[in-house]
């Protein structure tokens, strides 16, 4: 009875394991399928990102409906609107981007500082800072 529970139990942790990753590979997939309208793009745990020209647009992602990822927090900013392009990376990690136009302060957060490296580097030399 006892070798009966355990299997029970093992048997629904991995039926619970296999649906978490199911739903993180629909994430992923729907976030391919958004990422597709950007000419760069990143996907983490904290924020999606993407790039079409001089626009930039962020959000932080929550799951998957119908087939489409789900972002909250979406925003969207022209690089010929900002000042100043600074990396933090004290405490959690983010790409600051502050407003020409008022003391608007937006933060792309980032879990990797290499990957938010190279974003910044990127993006000063798209800005021409």
């Amino acid at each position: 009875m006892a070798k009966g529970l355990i299997w029970l139990l093992l048997l629904l942790v991995l039926t619970g394991l296999t649906a978490l990753g199911w739903r993180e590979y629909q994430k992923i997939a729907a976030y391919g399928r958004w990422a597709t309208a950007f000419e760069r793009h990143k996907y983490d745990i904290y924020a999606v990102l993407g790039q079409q020209g001089d626009q930039l647009t962020w959000g932080k992602p929550w799951g998957v409906k119908q087939g489409e990822l789900q972002i909250t927090n979406l925003q969207t900013v022209s690089l010929g609107e900002i000042s100043e392009i600074t990396l933090e990376a004290a405490g959690q990690i983010a790409i600051a981007l502050k407003s020409k136009n008022s003391a608007q302060i937006y933060k792309i957060p980032f879990t990797d500082l290499a990957i938010a490296t190279n974003w910044l580097e990127y993006l000063v030399k798209a800005h021409g800072t």
